[in-house]
C-alpha cells in the first residue's frame, strides 16, 4: 500500500487521514523515516494504535524538514505511551527545528501527563494540541447539553 511513497523521494506531504492502517503501520513508518523532504504527516483517525504512534514519533527524528504531525484520534490511551511520545518530541527538538504543529486531540491524554509536558511543548511547538478527557469533553459539549442518557453535561 505504501510502496509508492518510497519511489517519490521528494514527497513533502502525506495525508492518509480516516484510513485504517493499524496493521500496516510498521511498513508506513519504515518508509516515511527515509523521506527526508517530508513536511506534513496527517494520520488523523487512522486507528494507528499506541505502539505504531510511538514508533512514528521516534522515526521522525531524522525528518529535519517536518513541520506538521497530525495524529488525532489514534487510540493512544496509556499514560506511559503518551509520556514517551512527549519525551520523544522534546528529545528531538534540536533536529526538528521546523516543527510548528502537533495534533494529538482525541487520544484521551492523561491529565497528569498533559500537565507535566504541555508547558514545555507549547514553548517549542507553536500549535501543540492535546487534551485530557475532561478538557476534550468540555470542548465538545456545550454547558447545557445532555449526554446520550439525557443527563445534563456540566462544564468544569
Amino acid at each position: 500500500m505504501f510502496d509508492s511513497f518510497k519511489e517519490n523521494t521528494k514527497l513533502r506531504n502525506i495525508n492518509i487521514a480516516d484510513n485504517k492502517i493499524k496493521s500496516s503501520g510498521e511498513k508506513f513508518i519504515e518508509i516515511i523515516s527515509n523521506l527526508k523532504n517530508l513536511q506534513v504527516i496527517n494520520i488523523n483517525d487512522c486507528i494507528f494504535g499506541e505502539k505504531n504512534t510511538l514508533n512514528l514519533f521516534e522515526a521522525t527524528k531524522g525528518l529535519e524538514k517536518l513541520k506538521v504531525i497530525e495524529c488525532a484520534y489514534n487510540e493512544v490511551e496509556k499514560p506511559k505511551s503518551q509520556e514517551k511520545i512527549f519525551e520523544c518530541l522534546l528529545g528531538n527538538k534540536e533536529k526538528l527545528k521546523e516543527l510548528k504543529k502537533v495534533n494529538l486531540k482525541g487520544n484521551e491524554i492523561d491529565k497528569e501527563v498533559l500537565n507535566k509536558y504541555s508547558k514545555k511543548l507549547n514553548e517549542y511547538i507553536e500549535e501543540f494540541e492535546a487534551y485530557s478527557d475532561e478538557e476534550l469533553e468540555a470542548e465538545l459539549y456545550p454547558e447545557n447539553e445532555e449526554d446520550e442518557h439525557g443527563n445534563p453535561r456540566i462544564k468544569k
